[in-house]
């Protein structure tokens, strides 16, 4: 029996159907299969996710399972702060105290497809040919990819943090990809100061923003992550 990822119990019956401008026909979603007509309608639209320290409690991962390849993992993010949530977060401003606004480009997306693609895959490297213990490789991807998940959150508008990136983090890259060569160097930052640079982009975001639209993109995504039998096709 397939059991449906407890995420998807959240889904919106609207989440079925794409965004919709006003100018646009109502799509008929009839023909989806009933399982779907059964999910209770679930709108975050309007809902923020206020967490803070107290409500988690504190885990240490250092020399978890007495494995040495942990020693000091708490010092990165801080205990309780497993995958950096609860950063205090700044925005670069200029001397005017005005927030610095890159501008977002427009670029075929099968190169971003390809470049995310090609982070990714180093991420796997990096976490394979630099941890030897099992354990441990599974601890830090859990560790990031819960920070990409609040990322995800963060695009969604129901995370309450602001949406950016880490400029100074993200400039070294290139040392990141040195280190697959086997130089290593401490760059002397921990994962409790990311988010003290960070740069907003603008964006298709405003404040007349249909926020049901984000909604609907989160969980049709999520819909195409079931096996395509579930979904009638």
């Amino acid at each position: 029996m397939f059991v449906l990822p407890a995420a998807l119990v959240a889904l919106a019956s609207t989440a079925l159907a794409a965004p919709t401008h006003p100018s646009d026909k109502r799509t008929d979603i009839s023909s989806i299969p009933s399982i779907f007509s059964q999910l209770h309608a679930f709108d975050t639209s309007s809902q923020v996710i206020s967490l803070t320290n107290n409500a988690i409690p504190p885990f240490s991962f250092n020399n978890w399972g007495g494995l040495s390849s942990l020693n000091l993992f708490d010092d990165f993010f801080g205990v309780g702060n497993f995958d950096g949530r609860f950063n205090s977060l700044n925005f670069i401003v200029d001397e005017f105290q005005q927030i610095n606004v890159l501008q977002c480009s427009v670029v075929d997306i099968s190169f971003v497809q390809q470049n995310i693609a090609i982070l990714i895959e180093v991420m796997k490297q990096l976490l394979l040919t630099q941890i030897c213990d099992v354990e441990t490789q599974i601890i830090l991807a859990s560790q990031f990819g819960s920070r990409w998940l609040s990322f995800i959150d963060d695009l969604r508008h129901i995370s309450g943090r602001n949406v950016g990136f880490d400029s100074f983090i993200a400039s070294q890259l290139q040392v990141v990809i040195a280190s697959l060569g086997g130089s290593h160097v401490d760059l002397g930052f921990l994962g409790s100061s990311i988010g003290s640079q960070l740069q907003f982009v603008s964006s298709n975001f405003n404040q007349d923003f249909q926020l049901s639209r984000l909604q609907s993109a989160w969980s049709a995504a999520q819909l195409a992550l079931l096996p395509p039998s579930l979904v009638g096709f």
